[in-house]
């Protein structure tokens, strides 16, 4: 699972492929966080200057405050929607962990009282002989 999330991450952010000016790539991308990260560290060292095979129509990766912080931006509020997600999944599966070790307990110590009203009849109705009336 590992292994595909990272390629998935390396196709969408525009590294290998061009993502832009597809159809549906272009869309999908938008929603991969590492697409953000690379147009923010593309835009940053002039991506363009530096590896002129790289596709010149990429916008995102224009050497531009404004892209740049647009990218940034994006990139910020991917983390803060996702970490927020992993906190709400992580504190649902603690909850019901706890709910169900608590509820478990009381409705073992509720039994308590019949188990031991169970031993004590067994043990009246036991003769001497170790046989039961």
């Amino acid at each position: 699972m590992l292994v595909m999330s990272v390629m998935l991450s390396m196709v969408f952010s525009g590294g290998l492929i061009p993502v832009s000016c597809r159809a549906l790539l272009d869309q999908v991308s938008w929603a991969i966080p590492a697409r953000w990260g690379f147009a923010a560290s593309a835009s940053t060292t002039d991506l363009r200057a530096i590896a002129p095979l790289m596709p010149q129509h990429e916008q995102l990766w224009s050497r531009d405050i404004g892209w740049c912080l647009f990218d940034m931006t994006l990139l910020t509020a991917s983390g803060i929607v996702l970490a927020g997600y992993l906190r709400w999944r992580i504190r649902l599966t603690a909850a019901s962990r706890n709910l169900n070790r608590t509820a478990r307990r009381r409705w073992l110590e509720s039994l308590r009282p019949c188990l031991r009203t169970l031993r004590r009849a067994a043990a009246d109705a036991e003769c001497d002989d170790g046989t039961y009336l």
